[in-house]
């Protein structure tokens, strides 16, 4: 989460978070906290400890950060009152209020900008000059395929230059960071990743080739 989360935050729903969600004040504390693992493990602690405090102080409640691998198990545990609040961005939220229409939006995120929204991308190493409109077929790493940027939004970008993941061959490399470093490695051609995480690999060789029209941001569900 490379925009690191925000702090323009309704402090007041916050404050009010236990007062809404009855079931919150049942359960055993702490409240367990679960970002999506959009990023290794240590940055994800990085990025999210911080505003884990946030929470416990605004909710006056004990908040413990946990940090999972997969998209899919983040759901499962949410759909299983395993986790009590998530930062989730905008498909793993749709594909979870249709299996619970219980689970609801908090807060929506906002970046340093004061942006709400964001955009995916298709990136490459600038040496390997790769043009999406004649090379074929290409390798692509993909985040996670419950991640909006993964199998979703890298599909509706190569649809604007007449290819489909199908034609070529695919992998999921677990989160944006490491689809980027398959392409820096060399291991694919083209990652499809977050494109604010992309830009912090610039100064790799790493560059942008198409980008996503604006996403609906990240919000905190419980």
């Amino acid at each position: 989460m490379h925009s690191r989360f925000p702090f323009m935050i309704l402090v007041s729903i916050l404050v009010s978070l236990t007062l809404f969600s009855p079931a919150l004040l049942c359960a055993q504390p702490p409240l367990r906290f679960a970002p999506l693992p959009m990023v290794s493990e240590q940055m994800l602690k990085h990025d999210f400890e911080a505003f884990s405090d946030f929470l416990a102080q605004q909710s006056n409640h004990p908040v413990q950060l946990v940090l999972k691998k997969n998209y899919r198990k983040l759901i499962d545990d949410l759909l299983s009152d395993n986790i009590d609040l998530a930062y989730l961005g905008p498909l793993p939220f749709v594909l979870l209020t249709e299996k619970d229409p219980n689970i609801v939006p908090i807060v929506r995120f906002v970046d340093k900008t004061g942006q709400s929204t964001y955009t995916c991308c298709l990136a490459s190493f600038r040496g390997d000059r790769i043009n999406l409109d004649n090379d074929r077929p290409l390798l692509v790493s993909l985040t996670q395929p419950y991640s909006t940027c993964g199998y979703l939004m890298t599909e509706v970008l190569l649809q604007r230059h007449d290819y489909h993941l199908e034609d070529g061959s695919y992998i999921f490399s677990g989160n944006h960071s490491e689809s980027a470093l398959d392409v820096l490695r060399g291991t694919t051609q083209v990652a499809g990743l977050k494109t604010t995480i992309a830009e912090k690999y610039h100064h790799l060789g790493l560059t942008v080739l198409e980008e996503s029209a604006p996403l609906p941001g990240f919000v905190l569900i419980a």
